[in-house]
């Protein structure tokens, strides 16, 4: 079982409080999925293994930059070199551009159909249990038998992990870090911009949602932040057009960061 790294459940028990989520159906949802994972494989190891070969760890967002950026990214044709991970909803765009991930996080809020496209050619989904995602756990266990692994953000239990991280995006970075990355760039992530078109895509697209997604960024970014801060032998860069980057993260064009 990976470590949860020290501190994530001071993050987690703010974020319950401030969000008003509740632990228990949290603890619920991980046991489910943990459930679901007893007869599945571990693949962290052999994740691990992936990232040892590489370092360099590339993880899309889905900010409207990321049409563009994943064109860029697959121009650059150096495949080779890095790890693909896609932040749930940024998995249609990395398609469209030629570009298969090889890891997609998601708590399955995204396109479905997106997430089965890309598991088919061969990317491992990181599924995340959490209190609000139940009815889709159980969708999941249904459509994907291999490939898997497990997340939650509470205590884990049996065949599920808890990296740390919130949303997609900055639970991705979590995970590359646990699975050993030397370097973390981030794309199509502007956690200070408006919510992403990509993002909204499945979503109901209210004021209320709207509202709650933006505080999510907010603490993607702090996240990121504490992230770079505290793991100082991990570059962390990201190289997002036009945006200032969380604190602690360095700023370079996608370019500069692969070539």
């Amino acid at each position: 079982m990976a470590e949860t790294p020290k501190g994530w459940y001071e993050w987690y028990s703010k974020i319950v409080k401030d969000f008003g989520y509740s632990v228990e159906r949290d603890s619920e949802a991980a046991s489910l999925l943990a459930s679901y994972m007893s007869s599945k494989p571990c693949l962290i190891q052999t994740l691990k293994k992936l990232i040892s070969t590489h370092r360099t760890v590339i993880i899309a967002g889905a900010a409207d930059t990321i049409d563009e950026e994943a064109r860029q990214l697959a121009e650059l044709s150096n495949r080779d070199k890095y790890v693909l991970f896609s932040a749930d909803s940024a998995t249609g765009a990395l398609l469209e551009a030629g570009l298969v991930p090889d890891v997609v996080v998601t708590d399955l809020d995204g396109d479905i159909e997106e997430l089965k496209e890309a598991w088919k050619r061969g990317a491992v989904l990181i599924i995340h249990a959490h209190g609000d995602n139940i009815p889709k756990i159980h969708e999941a266990a249904k459509l994907f038998d291999e490939r898997i692994e497990a997340t939650c953000q509470t205590e884990p239990r049996g065949h599920i992990h808890n990296f740390g991280g919130f949303t997609d995006g900055d639970r991705a970075a979590f995970i590359a870090t646990g699975l050993g990355a030397s370097k973390i760039i981030t794309i199509g992530m502007c956690l200070t911009c408006r919510v992403g078109k990509r993002s909204q895509k499945t979503k109901p697209k209210t004021q209320e949602w709207l509202k709650a997604k933006q505080k999510k960024l907010n603490y993607a970014q702090k996240l990121l932040t504490w992230l770079a801060t505290t793991n100082p032998n991990i570059e962390v860069i990201d190289a997002t057009p036009n945006n200032e980057p969380p604190i602690g993260l360095n700023k370079k064009t996608l370019k500069e960061t692969i070539t």
